[in-house]
């Protein structure tokens, strides 16, 4: 051995000699001082700076050393209280490394600390609950992908989920947990008590959230009317959609859904939408798939819906639209004074109802081609004319028909925004079509005119 690393051994020796005697006077001391207090640790200090320094100690000595760690390690709870620590480590900035510098104070028994087990118990199965919530929640939400405050309110929960699941499973996010609660100054004896409260928060959070879906759906669906009455069908369809998928048995929103399929064209898929609230019994899906049969050319079918939806409902929008579409449907099967009859009560209820409508209108035009089978003149002129100034055709389909069967310069210029528009497609104000009185006239001659489909 050199003579240097005699000499370093010599100082890491005489630092245990040192540590030795401020150890027993601070155990064998009563009570215990600020000064003694400082002594060890600053003879713990001293042996930390010998023994880093280029020597081989020997290993006795660190066995030593090892066993004079282990009374300070004894006396953590007494130097803790006895000295300012936090003063301490203010000034002389000690590694974390000297872990003798960070001994903390001995937790007093608090009388309800016998609850903790129960506590954590108790808030391991809030979170698996909310879990469980969260797993059934979050597919429901997914429509469309989320937006950024959607993110942040699905990940912040979920993260502090997982961070407190696994500080009470004794994980890695103890201590994470722990360094908040103890800067957020949530006592220790508090701690569990807190972290059963936050996790009772986030059940109840999930819980209120499951109840109010189909609150929550409804927001959805209002929202996709408004912009399905603008025409603005692509932005109604997600928000049906979201409104589905948040709801998925509520009729009223499969039949909105049916309709953006319907305007555009998709008869199959509108077709399926009215068919699942059609089980249910709702008078608007009679009307809608009775119009869907019609568009398919079974005409006698569609009647027969209509008739079933005007048994059912008493709602006037609705029958508003049963009517028109059931004079429709016998138009088609050449009924024509029927047809007439059910028209009239259609435009009756449209200025009874005092509101400009997708659809509305309608009524005007197809009454004008039963005027102009009965050879009717001017009711004919009177009805095109209403139906030029009133029509709003809501499906792609009804415009069909008022370029087949209506004069040209009608279908150039009714309001088709409803079947389709940009965002820029301005609102047409409200306008109330007029009541064209029923008229007790003599029976029309047969008439073997086939009308324009």
């Amino acid at each position: 051995m050199t003579d240097l690393n005699k000499n370093t051994a010599s100082e890491l020796d005489l630092a245990i000699v040192d540590y030795v005697t401020a150890l027993n006077e601070f155990e064998q001391e009563a009570p215990k001082s600020e000064g003694k207090t400082l002594n060890v640790l600053l003879a713990r200090d001293a042996v930390a700076v010998a023994l880093n320094s280029p020597t081989q100690s020997s290993a006795t000595t660190i066995a030593s050393l090892l066993q004079l760690d282990e009374r300070l390690k004894t006396q953590a709870a007494a130097i803790a209280e006895a000295g300012k620590l936090e003063d301490w480590r203010s000034s002389l900035k000690p590694p974390e490394s000297s872990w003798w510098w960070f001994f903390q104070p001995a937790e007093q028994a608090q009388s309800w600390d016998r609850f903790d087990d129960l506590w954590n118990g108790l808030s391991v199965l809030c979170i698996t609950a909310f879990a469980a919530y969260m797993t059934s929640l979050i597919p429901k939400f997914a429509v469309g992908g989320f937006g950024l405050l959607e993110s942040f309110g699905i990940i912040g929960p979920s993260g502090l989920m997982a961070l407190a699941l696994s500080s009470l499973q004794g994980g890695g996010g103890e201590k994470v947990i722990k360094n908040m609660m103890n800067k957020a100054r949530i006592p220790s004896h508090l701690q569990s008590e807190f972290t059963l409260g936050i996790s009772a928060t986030l059940l109840l959070g999930a819980i209120v959230a499951q109840a109010n879906l189909p609150k929550i759906a409804n927001s959805y669906y209002q929202e996709g009317r408004k912009y399905y009455d603008l025409g603005l069908l692509t932005t109604a369809e997600e928000n049906y959609k979201q409104a589905l998928n948040l709801a998925p048995d509520d009729d009223k929103i499969s039949i909105a859904l049916g309709e953006i399929y319907e305007s555009v064209g998709d008869i199959d898929r509108a077709e399926k939408m009215y068919k699942d609230s059609l089980e249910n019994g709702t008078p608007l899906a009679f009307n809608h798939l009775g119009r869907v049969y019609r568009q398919q050319g079974n005409a006698v079918t569609a009647e027969a819906l209509f008739r079933m939806g005007l048994q059912r409902s008493n709602d006037d929008a609705t029958k508003f639209q049963l009517h028109r579409n059931l004079g429709w449907a016998l138009l088609d099967q050449k009924e024509y004074g029927k047809a007439a009859l059910e028209l009239e009560s259609a435009i009756a209820l449209d200025k009874k109802i005092n509101k400009r409508r997708i659809g509305g209108g309608m009524a005007n035009c197809l009454l004008a081609k039963v005027r102009e089978i009965q050879k009717n003149k001017k009711r004919e002129q009177r009805e095109w004319e209403h139906c030029k100034k009133f029509a709003r055709p809501e499906t792609l389909n009804e415009y069909q028909w008022l370029v087949e069967a209506a004069p040209k310069d009608i279908a150039s210029t009714v309001d088709t925004s409803s079947v389709v528009a940009g965002k820029e497609t301005p609102v047409t104000p409200p306008v109330t079509p007029p009541v064209t009185p029923t008229v007790t006239s003599p029976s029309p001659k047969p008439n073997t005119t086939k009308p324009t489909p």
